[in-house]
């Protein structure tokens, strides 16, 4: 497999989105590390389209649990718009 630039470059958007909570440290953390999951399984280029939606609702399911239910829209909203343009490259 080879890296792939566009995929890691388009979940940006996903990224951001976490980072516009502006989480304390402690809480962050926890964040990164799902985030970190997801970039390194797309960084593959040829993602399993099944462990991405599991890592997607970890992250949502994260974001319920800190009781922030707008932010978890948010990053519903930010994922649905990265796999409408790349979910196709995911197998």
């Amino acid at each position: 497999m080879s890296y792939s630039e566009e995929l890691v470059d388009a979940f940006d958007c996903v990224r951001k989105t976490v980072a516009s909570m502006e989480l304390p440290l402690t809480q962050q953390r926890r964040y990164n590390g799902i985030l970190n999951a997801m970039v390194m399984l797309l960084e593959d280029g040829h993602p399993s389209k099944g462990v991405y939606k599991h890592l997607e609702s970890s992250l949502i399911a994260l974001t319920q649990f800190d009781g922030r239910d707008e932010d978890a829209c948010s990053i519903e909203k930010a994922c649905k718009n990265f796999e409408a343009h790349f979910g196709s490259q995911m197998l």
